[in-house]
């Protein structure tokens, strides 16, 4: 009973602790289920060009059933390095092409003035401004995708989730205690896990409605 009353103190007085919102992007940020497979079959394209293989969409995903990313896959396969294939392949890729203006995710996202804002992900900043766009986020306070202040991507980290150093390039940009961070993400592997090892709050984004008291969905 006493360690229950302990654990519950503890969490009340480090959601007290939170000055930034960390995001993760993709099917964080947005969910579409035929970006996914549209994405997939572009890294497979581009593995079976590059390798001159024709290797088939069944077998790419035999080979990334495992956690295998279809990026870390193609990498491993052409010995190249994942975030070079990363921008080569979503350079040929629009991811907003796939996705639709969101009014309320903006809007309740915008109310979440008590904290500062940060977006960290694997995929290229490019492409992540092009999506914030077509969702609807816009300049507003000096900040180019309001309310987030940073996008912290791979070819800053130089590294990709989990690794913990994407997580120590959030805390050299904002200066403060890991503690205070809030790591919002839909992968427990490359979101959470990490964000804890790294010092983080961490949660996932399906949590997000009860933890902040907002509605994401309609």
């Amino acid at each position: 009973m006493l360690k229950s009353i302990l654990r519950k103190t503890k969490k009340i007085i480090e959601k007290k602790l939170i000055k930034y919102i960390v995001w993760d992007f993709d099917d964080t940020l947005y969910v579409n289920l035929k970006l996914g497979t549209k994405l997939k079959k572009c890294y497979l394209d581009y593995l079976n060009e590059k390798s001159k293989e024709n290797i088939s969409f069944r077998e790419f995903n035999l080979l990334t059933k495992n956690g295998l990313s279809w990026s870390g896959l193609v990498a491993k396969k052409l010995k190249k390095s994942e975030i070079k294939i990363i921008n080569e392949v979503e350079k040929r890729f629009n991811k907003s092409q796939y996705l639709k203006k969101n009014s309320l995710l903006v809007k309740q996202l915008e109310k979440l003035t008590k904290y500062r804002h940060v977006i960290l992900t694997n995929s290229p900043a490019f492409e992540v401004e092009q999506c914030l766009k077509k969702i609807g986020f816009k300049k507003k306070n000096n900040l180019d995708f309001f309310p987030f202040e940073k996008i912290i991507d791979c070819n800053l980290s130089k590294k990709l989730k989990p690794d913990l150093t994407p997580f120590k390039k959030v805390t050299d940009y904002t200066k403060i205690h890991p503690i205070k961070h809030l790591m919002v993400g839909n992968s427990y592997h490359s979101d959470l896990l990490p964000a804890k090892k790294a010092g983080f709050q961490a949660i996932l984004i399906e949590e997000i409605p009860e933890y902040l008291k907002i509605k994401l969905k309609q």
